[in-house]
This record gives structure tokens, C-alpha cells and sequence, in this order.
């Protein structure tokens, strides 16, 4: 589950802005205007002016306490006022509200339950109140408050978009688009609605419906910058990624600010081979630079004690505790750390959970679920806990979390795995990686953190299941060679497909099984380039994604070579084929980004499937399919070789980690001792 971008809260007056301010200023001049005219004999009309007066002023300072984010005040405000009128139901809906934001569920459905016995028909008091309890995982109670507020008022779209998201959280998806559809119905300039329906779409692989929905919402609100991000959002994982790069520009220079659609452009740039390591480097900087200003200067002292040799707390942070390469990376870590060494706490800020997650939770000495926290709030609560290493597995992928990092709630902090990349942030002190990845010499200027390089690998790999490898028998003299790519569309450059063109070209009876490819434009845009080449439809089998590891792996089975995928390589795809008996061929290239399976191979003496050129890449391809009985041999030795190899051996891997994670808290407590080394 997802959550859905818009979600309105329907303080009494919010909704209505401008004119209710103005009918607050009318109502406290009439309150005004009476008591004026009261003489002393009428104490009664001049004291419900008063009261009057009074109530709108509350009213509207509580208003104004919410839009600066001073809730606390807020509710202060709110409180007095039903204090001074009990039976006004409008108060008892802001004071609810503001509990809500406050975290006060309970105290906040008590409000909006008296705004209710007050005014039975408050569409405002039944949609909030169906508002707080979505937020706090009462969906079928949620689900009848809504289904009250859209009786109260049947022209209400912000229920309809809220009971979209119970639908959608209920795997409904479908029951979803009904409610956003008739939102947009009601309100067809609704981007609220427009946005969660592209979401939803673009969740069924729906691409190019979810496209046409945002591009429509665009033509009529163009200067709606939230759709504009999203179109960039789709675009870039549908492969456009210069278009994607130039709506992210356009957003970032009305608001420069925005820290996660920079992390899109960044993670967008490292997948096009048209732009040079050196402004890739330049933009990480920005990012650096921009997230300096936001934080600001505050500088403080830190809890943990500078003892060299101490057990030390480790912090993890990832979005991607579950089925997701980063938890199949981490898990064999932190199963083998040395406990009496080392603590793992680790910090969930993703939605999704599942036996991965449970697995997660189980190898860690703390957990906390954090996707609600905002970095302020969750760098408190690391900077509580007195973590000591802090790392960050995401970078600017996935859910990025990097403004926590920006606040240095740790004393060191260290970017590994989820992103082949710098980040940026000078406050970020270590990335992990390897000599593969990142040869010495050529990589460190191109960083704004000290690099780790482990002597082996930085990946230790575990397999999601044990399926049956792949036949080591040669196929019938007649079929020809399947080739497959199972990376992600967006990392298919140009220049890799042309080799893939060639390669089908010289081969005239091999097969290409494509997964990744969305269905739509982006499959007839991938048929028509390689028809351009001479490639007959019939040799290529599209597929826009796999629906289970089950079928995932089977389809590995049918594979005889894989191709990566460059200037991105994959490191997980990668070992995933090698498990499977299926042999690798990739482009090693200058960045980081480009040299994942490059890494993998040297590992396992496989150098032989390196290429450095395009056509070298080419031409390894073509003379690995011109010899079957390579390919058999292959086949047979990959996965008795992955498994003896250091890529497997998860003790030793923790050995090499917690060698460097020791080391380093050695040199900061060094520095924070004066004793560290020029």
C-alpha cells in the first residue's frame, strides 16, 4: 500500500479560506456593532455580543496557529473557544483537528464525536473524523464516517479521495478509481484526485493511462507544480529520462528547495550516458549545498561516549526492510555480527511489510517503524537511542531519508547499497564500496564522503529461493540462444540496445526475453528499434514485469545469456542469473553506477565477461553464443562457484564489516580525544 498524496483536512473554514475569514471579520464587526449599541440595560444582548466576538477571534487566531504549524497553540486556542460556547460545533471540528495533528487520536474523536451530537449532519466533523481514523489503521470505521459525510453532503470529491485511498489500502484498487472518477466528475480541475488515480495506475502497470490522466490534469492546471513532479516520476520509469530530467528542472526552479524531487533528478541523471560523471558530481553537490541551508548551523553535542573499544550501537535506515535486494544484502550481515560487540537497531521508514520484514525485525536488537516520523523527528529519535554508526541504505533512491543524515544525529555516518553513488552531503562520512566498483585514484574526487573500499566484495548475497538451476545441456542444434535482460527499463541506454540489435543481427536465431518493459508505449517504442534494425517481431518476448520470485526464477531457467543493463548495471539481477546457472555479460563503465556486475564477475574469475566497450560488449555476447558448449559448462559450475565464493559466505562477510565499522569509530574517537593522526 501506497499512500495517497492528497488528503484535505476539513478544518470548519479551512476549506473555504478566503471567504470564511471574511465572514469571521463580519461576524466579530456585528459583535462589535452590538455591543456598542447595548445600553446597560441590555447586559445580555451586550454579552452575547461579546461572546460572540470572542468566539470568532479564537476561531480565527486558531487558524492562523495551524498555518504556521503551531498545533499546540492551536488546539490552546480551540479549547477556549468551545470553552466559551460548548454547543458550537464548528469549534469542537478544530479543536479535533488540531488534536489529530497533535497525535491526540483519541482526544480528537471525542471532538468531532460532540460536534456530531451537536450538529448531526457536519459533513466537515464526520469526513475529519473518518480522517483521523484512516490515519490510525481504522479503516472500516473510517469507511461508514465517510460514507456519513458524503450523505451530508453528496458533492463532497475530498471524501470520495479519502475512501479511494480505504479501497486501495484494501487491495481494491479498481473500487479505488471508481471513488477518484467520481471525484473529478464532480470537480474536473480536482490535481488531488487526478494525482492518486495516476498513482493507482501507474501501480497496475497502467503507464500510459496513468500518463494520459496526468498530462490532461496538466493542460488545465499548468502551473501545478505537484503534477508536473509526478509526470517526471512516470515518465522516468517509463525510460524517458531526458523529458523526466527537464519537468524536474522546471519544478526545482520554482521551488529550488524541494530535497526528494531533487533525489528523482539525481537518480535520473546516473541512468543517462549522455551526461559526464563530472555534472552528475556537480548536481550531488547542489543537493549537499541546498540541504546545508535547510538545516541550518545548529550544531550540538552528542551523548556517545568516545571509548575506542566499547559495544557499539549500529543504525540502520532503509525503506526496503522486505522483499527488496537491500534486505537480502543486509540480512546476512547483521544474522552474523558479533552481539557482544555490536547492537543493530534498525530504523523502518517504508509502508510495506512482509516475511522479509519479519526476518528483519528478528536480527535486530531494535526496531522502530518510523515512515510517519519527518527527518526532524526521526533524527531525535536516533540521536535517543545513541546510535553510533549510522547508515544509510537508500542514498537518493527509493524512500530517501537523507535529510535525517543532513542533521548528523549520529557521531559517524555511512551510505552503503542502495545507491552507487555519492550523495552529496558533506555530513555523510563514509560509502561503502570496492576496488571493482570504484578503482582507486579515480573515484575519490567524484565523492563528498571518505570511501571504504572492502578487500573482498561489498555484497554478501542470499538467494530469495533455492529453485532447480538452469539445464546445462546444450539445446537442439535447430534453437538458437534466448537472451534475457530482467533490469528495469529506464537503465536500457541507447548504446546498450544498439549492441543488443547487433548481437540479435550476427545471431539471426537468437531470442531476446525482455521483463521490465511496460506495457503500452514503452514496448512498442522498445519493438520499434529493434524492427529498425532488421530484428523480426516474432525473436522478441516482452514482458512488462513478473509477478512472483517463483515465476522470476523460472524464467531465469529459460535464459542461456543474460545482458546487463549499463550505464546502470545490477548487482542483485545479476548474482540472481548466476544462481541460476546463467552466465553474465556486462559493459563496465567510468561511474560507479556502471560497474555493479563488473564487481560481481571479477569475484568469481569471470573476467572474461567484462567488457569495456560496447562493441566488446557486442562481441563477448556473440562469441559466447557462437560456443554452446561454453554456455554448458558455465551453466553447470555458476552456481557450485557462487556458493563457494566470498559473495555467500555471510560470517566472513560480517568479519569485514565490523573490522571497518571498528575502525572508524576508532579514528572519531581519536579526533574527539585530540589524539587522531595528521
Amino acid at each position: 500500500m501506497f499512500k495517497l498524496l492528497w488528503r484535505i483536512q476539513w478544518r470548519v473554514g479551512k476549506g473555504v479560506g478566503k471567504i470564511l475569514e471574511a465572514l469571521l471579520l463580519r461576524l466579530a464587526k456585528r459583535a462589535n456593532a452590538l455591543a456598542s449599541r447595548a445600553s446597560a440595560s441590555d447586559d445580555p444582548l451586550r454579552a452575547a455580543a461579546i461572546r460572540r466576538r470572542n468566539l470568532a477571534r479564537l476561531i480565527a487566531d486558531g487558524q492562523r496557529a495551524e498555518e504556521d504549524g503551531d498545533f499546540e497553540r492551536a488546539r490552546a486556542l480551540y479549547a477556549d473557544a468551545t470553552a466559551l460556547d460548548a454547543g458550537h460545533a464548528d469549534a469542537q471540528v478544530n479543536l479535533g483537528n488540531a488534536l489529530r495533528e497533535l497525535g491526540r487520536v483519541a482526544e480528537a474523536l471525542a471532538a468531532f464525536d460532540r460536534a456530531i451530537a451537536i450538529e448531526s449532519n457536519s459533513a466537515a466533523a464526520h469526513y475529519n473524523r473518518g480522517l483521523a481514523l484512516v490515519e490510525s489503521g481504522n479503516a472500516d470505521s473510517a469507511e461508514s464516517a465517510l460514507r456519513s459525510a458524503l450523505e451530508a453532503r453528496p458533492g463532497f470529491p475530498e471524501a470520495l479521495v479519502l475512501l479511494a485511498e480505504i479501497f486501495e489500502a484494501r487491495g481494491q484498487p479498481d473500487r479505488a478509481l471508481e471513488q477518484l472518477d467520481a471525484a473529478i466528475r464532480m470537480r474536473p480541475d480536482y490535481a488531488g484526485a487526478v494525482y492518486n488515480k495516476s498513482l493507482i495506475l501507474k501501480s497496475q502497470g497502467k503507464f500510459d493511462q496513468s500518463e494520459t490522466a496526468l498530462r490532461e490534469a496538466i493542460a488545465s492546471n499548468p502551473e501545478n507544480m505537484d503534477l508536473t513532479h509526478a509526470l517526471g516520476d512516470l515518465l522516468g520509469g517509463k525510460g524517458s529520462l531526458n523529458e523526466a530530467v527537464d519537468l524536474y528542472r522546471r519544478v526545482l526552479n520554482r521551488s529550488p528547495g524541494q530535497q526528494g524531487l531533487r533525489s528523482n533528478l539525481l537518480l535520473c541523471l546516473n541512468h543517462l550516458e549522455s551526461v559526464d560523471r563530472e555534472t552528475i558530481f556537480r548536481e550531488h553537490q547542489e543537493y549537499g549545498r541546498i540541504a546545508r541551508l535547510i538545516r541550518g548551523s545548529r550544531s550540538r553535542q552528542l551523548p556517545n561516549a568516545p571509548e575506542p573499544e566499547r559495544r557499539l550501537r549500529l543504525g540502520y535506515v532503509s525503506g526496503d526492510f522486505r522483499r527488496h535486494p537491500v534486505a537480502h544484502f543486509l540480512e546476512p550481515l547483521i544474522e552474523h555480527l558479533d552481539r557482544s560487540r555490536f547492537e543493530v537497531f534498525c530504523y523502518h521508514s517504508g509502508s510495506h511489510n512482509d516475511d522479509m520484514t519479519e526476518r528483519i525485525r528478528r536480527c535486530s536488537d531494535a526496531w522502530r517503524d518510523v515512515a510517519d516520523l519527518p527527518d526532524e523527528a526521526l533524527a531525535a529519535r536516533i540521536e535517543v537511542d545513541c546510535v553510533d554508526i549510522l547508515f544509510d541504505l537508500s542514498g537518493h533512491s527509493g524512500a530517501v531519508r537523507l535529510g535525517v543524515f543532513a542533521r548528523k544525529p549520529a557521531p559517524v555516518q555511512v551510505c552503503w547499497l542502495g545507491y552507487p553513488n555519492t550523495t552529496g552531503l558533506t555530513n555523510m562520512d563514509y560509502r561503502i564500496t570496492d576496488h571493482v566498483v570504484d578503482p582507486p585514484g579515480l573515484s575519490e574526487r567524484f565523492h563528498s564522503e571518505q570511501l571504504i573500499r572492502l578487500p573482498i566484495s561489498q555484497w554478501c548475497y542470499r538467494p530469495y529461493i533455492v529453485p532447480a538451476a538452469a539445464p546445462d545441456a546444450p539445446k537442439d542444434a535447430g534453437a538458437g540462444p534466448t537472451l534475457g535482460s530482467f533490469n528495469h527499463f529506464q537503465k536500457l541506454s541507447p548504446t546498450v540496445l544498439g549492441a543488443w540489435c547487433r548481437i540479435m543481427k550476427v545471431i539471426p536465431n537468437a531470442t531476446l526475453l525482455a521483463a521490465g518493459i511496460p506495457e503500452g508505449q514503452a514496448q512498442l517504442i522498445f519493438r520499434e528499434r529493434f524492427a529498425a534494425a532488421g530484428i523480426e517481431p516474432e525473436r522478441l518476448r516482452l514482458l512488462a514485469r513478473t509477478t512472483t520470485v517463483d515465476k522470476y526464477f523460472e524464467l531465469l531457467r529459460d535464459v542461456d545469456v543474460a545482458l546487463d543493463s549499463h550505464p546502470y548495471s545490477s548487482a542483485a539481477t545479476t548474482l540472481d542469473a548466476l544462481w541460476m546457472g546463467v552466465p553474465v555479460v556486462s559493459l563496465a563503465g567510468e561511474t560507479s553506477a556502471s560497474r555493479s556486475a563488473a564487481s560481481i564477475l571479477s569475484m568469481l574469475g569471470l573476467s572474461e565477461l567484462i567488457a569495456s566497450s560496447p562493441g566488446e560488449y557486442a562481441e563477448k555476447c556473440v562469441t559466447l553464443c557462437r560456443t554452446p558448449q561454453r554456455i554448458a559448462e558455465l551453466k553447470s559450475a555458476l552456481r557450485p562457484l557462487l556458493e563457494k565464493s566470498a559473495l555467500m559466505d555471510g560470517p566472513m562477510f560480517a568479519r569485514q564489516m565490523e573490522t571497518q565499522f571498528r575502525r572508524i569509530w576508532r579514528h572519531w574517537c581519536a579526533v574527539q580525544n585530540g589524539s587522531a593522526g595528521s
